[in-house]
């Protein structure tokens, strides 16, 4: 029973993080990367609108009261000719919907209606590919991009984290007990950097890709700001190719613990150390070294000082070894952890030794 109590849960727990996590991604999609593109394309095509004199027929202030706050939209009605036409528009800005982000809707609404009044012309922004699409306020508003870049980074957070939670549930949501003395490195931030590299590919290209499909079309050259964020998306990508790829050239060490008394142990390379590297160097400098440290805080952040430390290894080996063993005897210094320090390749591998594998008073 409990086994199928176990089950359940799993199935419960994995629906909701599933349920979440689509819902927030879809909010992220939808509310910040569908925006932030229509935006992007209507900045994009502006650079070739033209300016029209036209009269304002009719503006106001709308307002839409909610629970919890009161949004506005500045709405009005003009009339304009171009090449001997007559038009009738009510775009007044880019904005399609109704907010309260700073005093944008009220300041445009305050304009048109003293322009009404006094029977004076404003400028209309139209496209001459398409004179009946027109706008009076053409720009890009940066409160509204932050509150879009917002939704578009935090809420596919939140649905990948969800993601996360689903694998971790199905992991059995737990560490499960030590029963080998294989010790593996901690990561090495690639995680984090495919993450960010997601994000910024994914709200870049958005940005971009109304200037691509502009010059693609054969229209005039586009705008270079936006090709920037592609441009950062791809750097991104190509460090953390480069930050996944460089301890599998190295080969990633693998550390077996054989003995406690003393500290016997081996590392294993899988691939062979250096076996794929680039270098044709045959031989390579290798050095270990066996510390005890102590756990200290300082300004609240966790740091290791070192208290006994010894280079248990230090020569140069073939390129392509598969494995290293080492011996470490130290003094008895209490309940301190260990760490061995690999040096290889110019870069710098620290494995932490658990307490419960080796305890202070097994060692001579």
């Amino acid at each position: 029973m409990a086994r199928a109590s176990s089950i359940g849960g799993k199935v419960v727990a994995t629906l909701l993080l599933l349920v979440f996590g689509a819902v927030m991604t879809a909010v992220g999609i939808f509310g910040g990367l569908a925006q932030l593109h229509e935006q992007a394309r209507n900045w994009t095509a502006a650079r070739r609108y033209v300016p029209v004199p036209a009269q304002v027929e009719s503006a106001f202030l709308d307002s839409t009261r909610g629970k919890k706050s009161t949004t506005y939209q500045a709405k009005a009605q003009f009339s304009y000719e171009y090449q001997d036409r007559r038009y009738v528009s009510n775009r007044v800005s880019f904005s399609n919907f109704s907010d309260n982000i700073g005093d944008f809707q009220h300041r445009l609404a305050s304009e048109l209606r003293a322009a009404m009044d006094k029977g004076e012309s404003v400028t209309l922004w139209l496209d001459p590919l398409d004179p009946a699409s027109s706008v009076y306020d053409k720009s890009i508003r940066p409160a509204m991009v932050a509150f879009h870049l917002l939704f578009a980074v935090l809420f596919p957070s939140a649905g990948l984290g969800a993601l996360y939670g689903v694998i971790y549930v199905l992991r059995d949501g737990h560490q499960k007990p030590r029963t080998t003395a294989l010790i593996r490195t901690k990561g090495n931030g690639v995680g984090l950097m495919l993450f960010a590299t997601l994000h910024v590919n994914s709200i870049g290209w958005t940005i971009a890709h109304p200037a691509i499909e502009q010059f693609l079309s054969g229209h005039q050259a586009p705008a270079t700001a936006p090709l920037l964020f592609p441009l950062a998306g791809l750097a991104m990508i190509y460090f953390t190719w480069r930050r996944w790829r460089h301890p599998r050239l190295t080969g990633k060490p693998v550390l077996e613990i054989t003995s406690t008394a003393p500290l016997r142990g081996r590392l294993l390379f899988h691939p062979n150390q250096g076996l794929q590297s680039p270098s044709r160097q045959p031989l390579v400098q290798v050095a270990i070294d066996a510390r005890q440290v102590r756990e200290r805080r300082v300004n609240r952040k966790l740091e290791f000082e070192t208290v006994w430390q010894q280079r248990v290894l230090d020569r140069t080996v073939p390129r392509g070894t598969e494995l290293l063993e080492f011996e470490a005897v130290g003094p008895h210094l209490g309940d301190k952890q260990w760490h061995l320090i690999l040096h290889l390749d110019n870069r710098t591998t620290t494995f932490e030794i658990p307490k419960d594998l080796v305890c202070g008073e097994s060692f001579s």
